[in-house]
């Protein structure tokens, strides 16, 4: 979650200044130094399956489509009006927890994940109003 947080504010700060390439590089070689240190624990344990090493960059793959995604939608439209897309992960990993692994997410859990979800559209669609507010033209003054 760090991770993908850490991505989107340099995505969301660097799209209308950077190239897509330039961009995506840049996000993936911070996350990739800044939480290396977290993997360095784990390097003891026993090393995975072949299938699992032949499974492992279909992650990297997918998430590099995604960071390169946002970052053209950016380009495209307000900020304002993508956030609320960014909040989708959390009805996806409700459903994949539930399909892939069985959990079911507790009463708390589905009352943050709703929390977290309404307050960024609430955000979201705050902003946009703000937006178009600004840009509503201003009536004429009467003598």
């Amino acid at each position: 979650m760090a991770y993908a947080s850490t991505g989107l504010v340099l995505l969301r700060g660097g799209v209308l200044t950077v190239a897509s390439l330039a961009l995506l590089f840049w996000v993936s070689a911070t996350g990739a130094v800044a939480f290396s240190g977290l993997a360095a624990p784990h390097l003891l344990r026993p090393l995975p399956r072949l299938v699992d090493i032949g499974l492992m960059p279909l992650p990297g793959l997918v998430a590099t489509t995604g960071h390169f995604l946002f970052a053209a939608a950016y380009r495209q439209a307000p900020a304002a009006l993508i956030a609320p897309v960014n909040y989708m992960h959390l009805v996806w990993a409700a459903l994949l927890g539930w399909v892939v692994f069985g959990h079911v997410p507790g009463a708390l859990s589905l009352l943050g994940m709703g929390l977290v979800a309404a307050s960024g559209v609430l955000l979201a669609l705050g902003s946009h109003l703000a937006g178009r507010r600004a840009r509503r033209p201003v009536a004429a003054e009467v003598p």
